[in-house]
């Protein structure tokens, strides 16, 4: 509760205080070749989004909002003691567990070439 406490308040202080399109990438691939890479506006995405700017967090990364709901659901049944083993809510073992990652691999790399296609990927990069 304390944790949870101190990373949102953290999240809202740097969100508000912060121009986060002014912030310099931390993306190596971006640094190194210029261009972004599938996770590129991630990190920007949720700053946005802690700091309720919605349509700033889907012109970062459409994902965020995805990776949000998925984070705060698992952190909800973890606090409730459930573990990703547990086959109650992942299906089986492991099986649940490499869908979900493969789905979001997909949808990255899916909303990475849609943006690279229609030349979007600068709203990412804080462009």
């Amino acid at each position: 509760m304390l944790l949870r406490l101190g990373v949102s308040t953290a999240a809202r202080a740097l969100s508000a205080s912060t121009d986060l399109s002014s912030l310099p990438s931390i993306c190596p691939t971006q640094i190194f070749t210029g261009h972004a890479c599938p996770l590129c506006g991630i990190t920007r995405a949720v700053g946005s989004l802690a700091s309720g700017d919605l349509t700033a967090a889907v012109a970062y990364h459409p994902m965020a909002i995805v990776l949000s709901i998925q984070i705060a659901a698992l952190g909800f049944l973890f606090a409730r003691g459930s573990s990703l083993s547990d086959a109650r809510w992942f299906g089986s073992e492991s099986r649940g567990a490499s869908t979900l990652v493969a789905a979001n691999a997909l949808m990255f790399l899916a909303i990475w070439i849609f943006r690279w296609r229609f030349n979007m990927l600068d709203a990412a990069l804080g462009n």
